[in-house]
């Protein structure tokens, strides 16, 4: 997994401060079947908002091994609200995935304090995250800071 904080030009285009990259090897840790992971992504600061979510499946995850193994469901959010960024959005090429995934009605969203930003994801029924060997989703927020504006 890896965070980039986007430039002033894509931010400007765009709207999105930084990009998250998840990889199908950052779930090569999860190899319980059945058991979801659990990736922090990065902390929002106490008084800082996200304004907008997204996320743009890059390739399809899967586990070339296993076509049964059809299910890789993706949530964003905190402890306690684990969808609180992004709705469950299923990442797998042979389940319904989805191209593109934007925010819910939860967003924008305040923190009052400093906040881990998790990814949760969900392996097929008895299948383990592991298996995934190919796949990739970029995850964009919109991170604004609200005491640059006084």
């Amino acid at each position: 997994m890896k965070v980039f904080k986007l430039g002033q030009d894509e931010e400007r285009a765009f709207g999105f401060t930084h990009r998250v990259q998840i990889l199908a090897s950052d779930l090569a840790a999860f190899t319980t079947a059945g058991n979801a992971g659990t990736i922090t992504l990065l902390t929002i600061k106490s008084g800082e908002i996200v304004s907008d979510v997204a996320a743009r499946l890059v390739t399809p995850f899967s586990a070339p091994a296993d076509a049964a193994n059809n299910s890789t469901a993706l949530q964003v959010g905190k402890t306690g609200t684990l969808n609180q960024l992004l709705a469950s959005t299923e990442l797998n090429q042979n389940g319904s995935n989805i191209a593109v995934a934007t925010r819910p009605t939860t967003v924008p969203a305040g923190f009052t304090a400093d906040t881990p930003v998790l990814a949760t994801i969900t392996p097929a029924a008895g299948k383990a995250l592991s298996a995934q060997t190919v796949g990739e989703v970029n995850l964009f927020l919109a991170i604004r800071t609200l005491d640059r504006l006084v």
